[in-house]
C-alpha cells in the first residue's frame, strides 16, 4: 500500500523549506528534490483511440496560451474534493498544467506497450465501459497495446 503521508502539506512544506533558494528553481528540480518518485511515466500523446482526450488537452493549452508538453503519469493524485491537505501538491500540479503538462493518476492511465502513448489502464477502461460512456464502445476489449499498434502487428 502506498503512503499518502509524504504528499501532505506538513511533509512537503518541510522539504520545500530545506530546498528553497533565492534563485528561481525549475519545477522539475523541486519535484525531484521533494517527491522524486511522484512522476512514474512521461509521454507526449494519447493513443489515437482516445483522440478526444488529446483534443481536450490541446484546447486547454490553447486557452492558457501554451503548447502541450507532456502527459505526466503520477503515483498519487488527490481527489478533487480532498485537496485541503495537499495545497503544495496542488500548486505544483497547477503550475505544470498551466505550462502545458497534463497530470494523470497511475490508477487511471498507462502507456501502450509498443508506442508509449497514454491510454486508459484496464480498471479505468472497464469502469468507463460499464458506465456506457462514448469513450469506450461496448464491443471493445482492453489490451496493453493500443488499437493502432495492434492493427500494425496483425498486418
Amino acid at each position: 500500500m502506498m503512503s499518502r503521508e509524504k504528499y501532505l502539506d506538513s511533509n512537503l512544506k518541510k522539504l520545500l523549506e530545506e530546498n528553497e533558494s533565492k534563485e528561481n528553481i525549475h519545477i522539475f528540480k523541486v519535484i525531484e528534490k521533494i517527491i522524486p518518485d511522484w512522476i512514474i511515466k512521461k509521454t507526449n500523446f494519447y493513443v489515437k483511440q482516445y483522440k478526444n482526450l488529446q483534443n481536450n488537452w490541446i484546447k486547454l493549452c490553447s486557452q492558457w496560451k501554451t503548447e502541450p508538453k507532456e502527459i505526466l503519469i503520477v503515483e498519487y493524485l488527490p481527489d478533487l474534493d480532498n485537496f485541503e491537505n495537499y495545497t503544495i501538491l496542488r500548486h505544483i500540479i497547477e503550475s505544470l498544467t498551466l505550462n502545458g503538462y497534463i497530470i494523470r493518476n497511475i490508477r487511471d492511465i498507462t502507456t501502450c506497450d509498443k508506442c508509449n502513448g497514454a491510454m486508459l489502464n484496464e480498471v479505468a477502461f472497464n469502469f468507463l465501459k460499464e458506465q456506457e460512456t462514448s469513450i469506450i464502445s461496448n464491443d471493445s476489449k482492453w489490451n496493453s497495446i493500443c488499437d493502432n499498434c495492434n492493427t500494425c502487428i496483425k498486418n
